[in-house]
């Protein structure tokens, strides 16, 4: 479930916080503003990183790994783009935006645990080593923390 709550996470996270800047008179926006330049800087960090490090993704590189069936994103998935995981840099950099906005541990545990388990679901799947989602996390970390202070 972690794989699939990904995207729909991912894009209205930031989304649901610009519509509460909106409902809030803009008192918001620098939240909002923080977790899409997290979203951003996470997503284009991953991207730099993938292109420069063109590692094949572990159900090409080893026969005995298997993308777990039923999983249709194989289907769009570059070959040798593993490190770092694109979602596990995503979901941390949101998760650690929105941790350091709210602090408290009614959002510092599900948003921690949402992250470890979207990074977990990659190697789950066979798509990720876990050292792609390492990677993928600590960029997230970084440019989570970046982020808000860039916006704070």
């Amino acid at each position: 479930m972690a794989d699939y709550s990904a995207y729909p996470v991912m894009v209205g996270a930031p989304l649901a916080m610009w519509g509460a800047s909106l409902l809030d008179n803009g008192r918001r926006s620098s939240e909002a503003l923080s977790m899409s330049a997290a979203w951003v800087g996470a997503a284009g960090g991953a991207l730099v990183l993938k292109n420069t490090f063109k590692r094949v993704r572990p159900h090409i590189a080893h026969s005995w790994v298997q993308v777990r069936s039923g999983y249709p994103g194989t289907r769009h998935l570059d070959d040798s783009a593993s490190m770092p995981s694109g979602h596990s840099a995503i979901a941390t950099a949101l998760a650690t935006s929105l941790i350091l906005q709210h602090p408290q541990w009614e959002v510092v545990a599900p948003a921690t645990l949402w992250a470890v388990a979207v990074g977990t679901s990659r190697v789950w799947l066979g798509v990720h080593y876990p050292t792609d989602v390492l990677a993928g996390s600590l960029l997230g970390i970084a440019v989570g923390i970046v982020a808000h202070r860039i916006t704070y």
